[in-house]
């Protein structure tokens, strides 16, 4: 089969920017990180912190460990370019590959891309056949939370255009090795607003998504500020002015992030404030 058609209606960049999965999970568990990582000065990024770089080291072993389970016969593709992986991604799954991992898919017309862990083949027409591939998640986490669920979904959905086929259903493999089945379906509308709220943040239009809570007038703060600094957690403490402290810490189950601000400053109007980030 010749998927140079696939590759090049998918290539065809046609968006004003470009999503990733991860992107479309960071607008609901933490969109002041996602501005952050879009529109910071990065030239003022904080050290790596060891904490995250071990839980990192953590998925990648845990991911290592199902992958070799599961698939043992599973060949490891190389390539030198994202461009170059899709391709050879397409060309696995037109020939019937079991299962195709970690290679990237992008579909462009739509500003969509991204590096799904796992394809596995199923029975049923697409463009690639008589088969089609369904997404598979693994996560070192113990409990699915709904940005995982949203990232999943949005390779389905990223899937569904580049093999032509409605998305059915989507798999996660947790850190116990359980997995679980989950309708696309149910998860088809959060994952649409979710796009919309990471396109908003990705354009720079959430410039200072938060409202003081109790200062004069409804002021806005500016807290677009904070990002200038260090990325640290997808929070910054940096660029705020002198007789200003900051806490900053996650609430709520979409992941959404409250600040305790208070100023020196008697004139300001958001001299005491809680707000609660969300976008």
């Amino acid at each position: 089969m010749d998927v140079r058609a696939i590759y090049y209606t998918c290539m065809a960049d046609a968006s004003k920017y470009r999503l990733s999965a991860t992107d479309v999970g960071a607008a609901r568990r933490s969109p002041f990180s996602l501005y952050c990582k879009y529109h910071a000065d990065r030239a003022r990024m904080d050290p790596p912190d060891p904490f995250l770089e071990a839980l990192s080291t953590r998925d990648i072993e845990h991911e290592s460990a199902v992958l070799t389970s599961d698939y043992p016969n599973m060949e490891k593709v190389t390539y030198e370019t994202p461009e170059d992986g899709f391709m050879a991604a397409l060309k696995s799954m037109a020939v019937g590959s079991k299962a195709v991992s970690n290679l990237p898919l992008f579909y462009l017309p739509e500003g969509m891309h991204g590096y799904p862990d796992v394809l596995e083949k199923n029975a049923g027409g697409s463009a690639f056949g008589g088969h089609h591939y369904l997404v598979r998640e693994i996560k070192a986490a113990k409990r699915i939370k709904e940005h995982h669920l949203i990232q999943a979904a949005f390779y389905a959905m990223l899937l569904d255009h580049i093999q032509q086929r409605p998305p059915g259903h989507f798999m996660i493999t947790d850190g116990d090795g359980e997995t679980t089945r989950y309708e696309y379906s149910d998860y088809d509308i959060l994952l649409r607003e979710s796009i919309i709220q990471a396109g908003r943040i990705r354009d720079g239009r959430n410039r200072h998504p938060a409202r003081c809570q109790g200062a004069v007038g409804g002021a806005i703060c500016q807290v677009a500020p904070l990002c200038k600094g260090g990325l640290r957690h997808g929070l910054s403490r940096a660029g705020v002015q002198p007789g200003m402290t900051f806490l900053l810490h996650s609430r709520g189950s979409q992941g959404s992030v409250e600040i305790l601000t208070k100023s020196d400053r008697p004139d300001s109007p958001c001299s005491l404030m809680a707000t609660t980030l969300k976008t």
